[in-house]
């Protein structure tokens, strides 16, 4: 019975395809389904009539595709824009709760400074680096304080305005080119955020109260300088190790 029925398909050419030969040809026919897409335009028309589950297929299929291609685990796509003709390129960020995590999958960083920079130039990655940084410090500015707090980097404290109007009156600096080339010269060396702006300092010089802020200030750094620099508390304790070992048995100082 069961062979009658097997010829019986053969001889009416409907012969079982084995599964892996049956669904090459479901993908061969799926494939001679799809449009031929010849602009952005079509390509986004059949995109749009793909419902949700089969955009997010299609997408991994082709992230899947772009990673074998280009070898870069990474980067999560990358492909030529044909409206400008621009190369776009997008890296995966993975999300990390701890330093460890962090720190063991952060090699998208890495690329997407190459991508940002250009490429794998070094001068053009150290540039991207360094606006990173800046971008990073002025958005975050306590958390980035903090983070370089751990290297033992003390962040750079800002001179106030009463600060700076004391170190012009302490060297008699009075007209405006004065101050400019003293500054110029600090702030090439300590850094443009070192010092409060000339605007600040001059507001602060208008107000009423200035000559009694700075006069107290100029008096607490002239008895700072008289008291010396401040001793550790490690160096009080070696000091005083030092005297104990020249006590005598009675606990009077040796003198000699």
């Amino acid at each position: 019975m069961v062979t009658d029925n097997m010829n019986n398909r053969e001889c009416d050419g409907q012969r079982e395809q084995p599964p892996e030969t049956k669904a090459k040809t479901d993908n061969a026919d799926t494939a001679t389904a799809l449009p031929q897409l010849k602009n952005i335009q079509e390509a986004a028309d059949f995109v749009e009539k793909l419902n949700g589950k089969q955009r997010n297929m299609l997408f991994a299929a082709i992230i899947e595709r772009q990673q074998k291609e280009t070898g870069a685990v990474n980067e999560v796509l990358s492909y030529q824009n044909v409206k400008n003709s621009t190369k776009m390129q997008y890296v995966r960020v993975p999300t990390n709760s701890t330093e460890e995590s962090f720190m063991k999958n952060s090699a998208w960083i890495n690329r997407a400074i190459e991508i940002n920079g250009g490429g794998k130039d070094e001068g053009r990655k150290n540039k991207t680096v360094k606006l990173m940084l800046k971008k990073i410090k002025r958005t975050y500015q306590g958390t980035f304080d903090e983070a370089i707090s751990e290297f033992n980097m003390k962040p750079p404290e800002t001179m106030d305005s009463v600060k700076v109007a004391a170190m012009f009156k302490a060297r008699k600096i009075t007209t405006i080119r004065q101050r400019r080339a003293l500054l110029r010269h600090l702030r090439h060396h300590f850094g443009k955020s070192a010092f409060e702006t000339e605007k600040k300092v001059d507001d602060f010089l208008s107000e009423g109260h200035a000559e009694e802020a700075i006069s107290q200030w100029i008096a607490k750094v002239d008895a700072d300088a008289c008291r010396g620099p401040r001793k550790s508390k490690e160096e009080k304790e070696d000091e005083q190790k030092k005297v104990q070992k020249v006590r005598n048995p009675d606990g009077m100082l040796h003198l000699d």
